[in-house]
């Protein structure tokens, strides 16, 4: 079994985890597995909490300018962010054996690192995104730094794909200065959100893929 610091030193992936979420331990020492699974479901849902407040201002600025055919998508996204979030937060069932095992396969080990930094810019990208359709200064979690240096990663880790077939990335939707258009952002807000529900399901296969 290799040392945990050494674990740690030569891992790039794990190393930003530890950078953007304070007491992250990773998953390799058996008593610290839960503590790094709960610090980083938090960071997740805890940014997506930040997303539903400014996709709140969004909406009355909507009903206020009377886009209300713009309403409907508005009301269908902020559902999916709280059923995101609640999944997120109630923990991901089906590997819980991880937790005991006094040892966990060390090549899907970076696999699930690699996937928590992709899966944490969908969420990055999707919060700032809403921030600046709400014309809010970009933020990070109140107790827990933003990862504005993220990489575009599809979530399995890999660089992103520029083929607009390819599953959508974490590249930021939007470019330009000053809020963007609704009816452009929201349907592409909706498929960031899509990826970040399928990276929750990716990634309780790969933890339960550890035993």
């Amino acid at each position: 079994m290799p040392e945990p610091r050494q674990h740690t030193e030569h891992r790039g992936p794990l190393e930003s985890i530890l950078r953007h979420i304070p007491g992250f331990r990773g998953y390799l020492e058996k008593e610290y597995r839960r503590d790094s699974d709960s610090l980083q479901r938090s960071w997740l849902a805890d940014r997506l909490d930040q997303s539903k407040r400014s996709l709140e201002t969004v909406g009355s600025i909507l009903a206020n300018a009377g886009h209300l055919e713009l309403l409907t998508q508005y009301d269908h996204l902020r559902a999916k962010i709280d059923r995101v979030i609640a999944r997120i937060r109630g923990g991901w069932q089906g590997y819980s054996g991880v937790f005991d095992l006094v040892r966990v396969n060390e090549t899907l080990l970076d696999r699930v690192y690699e996937h928590d930094m992709g899966l944490m810019g969908h969420v990055e990208d999707l919060a700032s995104s809403i921030e600046r359709l709400a014309g809010a200064p970009e933020r990070g979690p109140v107790q827990t730094a933003a990862p504005p240096d993220l990489p575009p990663h599809d979530l399995t880790g890999t660089p992103a794909s520029p083929d607009p077939a390819a599953p959508i990335s974490a590249t930021p939707v939007a470019t330009e200065a000053g809020p963007p258009d609704p009816a452009t952002m929201l349907p592409r807000l909706n498929q960031i959100l899509d990826e970040i529900d399928r990276g929750v399901d990716q990634r309780a296969e790969l933890l339960k893929g550890l035993e």
